[in-house]
């Protein structure tokens, strides 16, 4: 008959040696091995809560973790790195670990075409958020050339001919989910939906504030390499589960040493920022900002609603607060300060707290299920489920009263961000826009959240989130003009993004090397 051996509480990963004397697991992010020793009953392993014995594998440890075939060392790996240490090194506590670099060279895909956008409004978001009227926009290859008129044109470049559209930057969204989990067998999807919709309503750039380390890296060299298509992707990697929130994905920081291995983890990886997903204990939070510091990584902050727990989190260094603080009406004092700190915010009014979220104002005045765009990246029956029978009357919306006090604090100078929570893949980027609008602020302020202050949030504006000379070809064609109305950044004929150019109905490449959108592999026939 069967027989439990083993229980492990917190681990994510447990295996026995080929000799079955020694059990390797990682639990916390943490690597350990054990003396394999049943001794007839079920035994309970966790260095954590000092549950059996239990060794310290490296302070450099990882995933994908298994056992030579002499049962004489471990292997690993952590970034682009292969990682061995004997067992005996192991048991010793030296550090003895043999590293091996496995990185991969690959050339960043760029069309070597031309093409001139002649004829178009220009939202530039540039400095003066200028915005240029029949002007011309010249693209070579990945990067905006020129702009203007009577610009010279190269020959053979393509002419989109494009009398009384409107150009925008490709938008940021900067606290998106892209959906697609990884499978429990590591396996990941070579199309993923969310990338291909976010990229089809004109977000060409995506940050994922509640990431992995196992694939969000992989999926954005992927994407960079053009083997895959959807919009630019960046990570925090593993969030940093400080408090015990989600239990398995725990990383206990007792001090600046434990924070300083935690964010070089994500680091390794290829994280520009880590988030803290509220630890409540504030010497632990100054350990976080101050291993980021020292790293060089910005630090984002799942702010919980908690406004107090919020309020030091910026006195002590953090770059950014994730949501709203949930809290009506803000003062002076309040926007001074969060000014004077230059940290950021990114209020994800679809998903507001302590009120109704902002999402089910279109939940209720939408047929999404009826959307032949979104039936492009989802099936009916997804939809569906958001025809929900409960109905908000305009005062019962909170979303509204948040962003009109978050007009304080944008024209205090501080930096707030688009964010769509993955709630409506793509969709999402213009409801939150809208809901700026909804709260008072002008659509063009409501496009410059969208698309320049998250790139200058993350470091990224030096290349992307404005049309100017020599940055990236990234750009939205709309056919109605959203300064008169914010639902016109609907209007999407195409998509630029690194100089190609996409179909904005379904992603489909138009130019060079047109190809059609192959239908999403779960979609019925």
């Amino acid at each position: 008959g069967k027989q439990l051996l083993y229980r492990f509480p917190h681990a994510t990963r447990a295996v026995i040696s080929p000799d079955f004397k020694w059990i390797a697991y990682r639990e916390y992010h943490r690597s350990f091995v054990s003396p394999y020793d049943h001794a007839g009953k079920t035994v309970k392993l966790s260095a954590a809560d000092e549950l059996g014995v239990s060794r310290r594998v490296d302070s450099e440890d990882g995933d994908f973790m298994g056992w030579d075939e002499d049962s004489q060392g471990l292997h690993w790996t952590r970034g682009a790195f292969f990682y061995e240490k004997g067992l005996e090194e192991i048991l010793s506590g030296n550090k003895g670990v043999r590293k091996t670099d496995l990185t991969v060279e690959f050339e960043l895909s760029a069309p070597s075409s031309s093409l001139v956008l002649r004829d178009v409004r220009v939202l530039s978001m540039n400095a003066e958020l200028e915005v240029f009227e029949e002007t011309d926009i010249l693209v070579e290859g990945n990067r905006i050339k020129d702009i203007g008129r009577n610009l010279r044109i190269p020959q053979g470049a393509k002419i989109f001919d494009l009398e009384g559209h409107t150009v925008m930057p490709g938008m940021f969204d900067a606290h998106g989910h892209y959906g697609s989990p990884m499978s429990p067998l590591n396996v990941i999807e070579q199309r993923l939906y969310g990338l291909h919709a976010n990229l089809a309503y004109g977000v060409t750039t995506m940050f994922d504030v509640y990431g992995t380390t196992q694939k969000d890296f992989w999926v954005s060299d992927m994407l960079r390499a053009g083997k895959m298509t959807g919009a630019r992707l960046y990570s925090v990697g593993d969030p940093i589960f400080a408090t015990k929130y989600r239990t398995k994905m725990h990383r206990p920081i007792e001090n600046l040493k434990a924070a300083l291995e935690h964010v070089q983890f994500n680091k390794d990886h290829g994280a520009d920022a880590v988030k803290d997903y509220s630890k409540h204990t504030r010497a632990a939070r100054q350990q976080l900002a101050e291993a980021c510091r020292k790293l060089g990584v910005n630090l984002v902050a799942e702010s919980f609603s908690n406004p107090f727990m919020n309020l030091t989190q910026l006195i002590d260094g953090f770059t950014g607060i994730e949501h709203t603080m949930g809290i009506t009406p803000i003062y002076d004092d309040y926007v001074q300060f969060f000014a004077a700190t230059e940290s950021g915010m990114t209020p994800t009014l679809v998903v507001v707290y302590n009120g109704p979220s902002g999402e089910r104002y279109f939940h209720q005045n939408e047929r999404l299920w009826e959307d032949p765009k979104l039936l492009r990246f989802f099936r009916p029956d997804e939809l569906i489920r958001f025809r929900r029978p409960t109905h908000h009357w305009d005062d019962d919306f909170y979303h509204k009263e948040m962003a009109a006090e978050l007009t304080k604090l944008h024209r205090a100078g501080v930096l707030l961000q688009m964010g769509a929570h993955g709630q409506m893949m793509g969709l999402g980027a213009h409801w939150e826009m809208e809901l700026f609008v909804h709260g008072g602020f002008t659509p063009l302020e409501a496009i410059q959240i969208a698309t320049i202050n998250g790139f200058r949030h993350h470091g990224l504006d030096h290349s992307l989130g404005s049309i100017e000379p020599g940055k990236l070809a990234d750009l939205v064609i709309l056919e109605e003009n959203p300064l008169e109305d914010i639902r016109n950044t609907r209007s999407i004929r195409y998509v630029i993004q690194n100089g190609v150019v996409y179909e904005g109905s379904d992603a489909a490449r138009a130019h060079p090397d047109p190809k059609p959108a192959r239908r999403l592999y779960f979609m019925n026939h």
